[in-house]
């Protein structure tokens, strides 16, 4: 039989191989958790809502953004395009408000061509975002959603995002709607199997009467279905 100070011994082993057991399997689950989250696709309707909703700008940048991507584009531009008086650069610490307090009215561009998984707070960076790109399949309708909600830069750029034929004759009959003029298309890389109907809004035509129209596109590697031309346009398909 132990004795009260063995006893002692052998429990305290016992607890510190029962945190050792613990502390072994935290990491693991923490692995499982990001990995299933990660997979997760957003519907049309999160993704909408995660555009257009209000966050609070007077916050640490990775809480304004917190999907990692959009975050770190953000503080690459950012310190690429605002000059510091006192060179210092910001950080995902960094107050969002001071900092754009401080970049006044530069235009930090943006490409976006990694998988994005939550799109709050971009809604205050809309307009520095020139490129979105390789966001998958999921993305076809959502493109279309953000541009109807921003309509900024000059360009509609979204490459392999699972562009399918219902949505790119959505992107054409919006410019044609709202008379969308002098911008530059980058379809390309998606499954679009009929551009005949670019030949309703013009391509590098400046002397079209009604003023709308894409300066360039591009529409290469499309992956399903017979590719059509586009008419009397088809030559000034690049």
């Amino acid at each position: 039989m132990l004795d009260k100070q063995s006893m002692r011994l052998l429990i305290k082993l016992i607890g510190i191989m029962s945190l050792s057991l613990i502390m072994l399997t935290v990491p693991h689950s923490t692995a499982q958790a990001a990995t299933t989250d990660s997979d997760i696709t957003l519907t049309d309707q999160e993704f909408e809502q995660q555009i257009t909703a209000d966050v609070n700008p007077d916050r640490p940048i990775r809480e304004v953004f917190p999907d990692p991507v959009i975050a770190s584009h953000f503080i690459d531009s950012y310190n690429h395009y605002v000059h510091s008086p006192t060179g210092q650069k910001v950080t995902l610490d960094s107050n969002y408000q001071t900092a754009m307090a401080q970049a006044s009215n530069a235009l930090l561009y943006m490409n976006i061509s990694e998988k994005v998984h939550d799109w709050t707070g971009v809604k205050l960076i809309a307009r520095n975002i020139a490129i979105i790109s390789n966001q998958g399949d999921g993305f076809d309708k959502k493109a279309l959603i953000y541009y109807q909600a921003f309509e900024t830069g000059n360009s509609i750029n979204f490459s392999n995002c699972g562009i399918g034929q219902s949505t790119f004759d959505g992107f054409l009959d919006y410019m044609r709607e709202h008379h969308i003029t002098g911008i530059q298309g980058n379809f390309e890389y998606n499954h679009i199997s009929d551009f005949s109907w670019l030949s309703n809004i013009v391509v590098n035509d400046n002397n079209y009467p009604e003023g709308y129209g894409f300066y360039g596109f591009f529409g290469a590697g499309q992956t399903k279905g017979h590719i059509k031309p586009m008419k009397d346009l088809g030559h000034r398909l690049k």
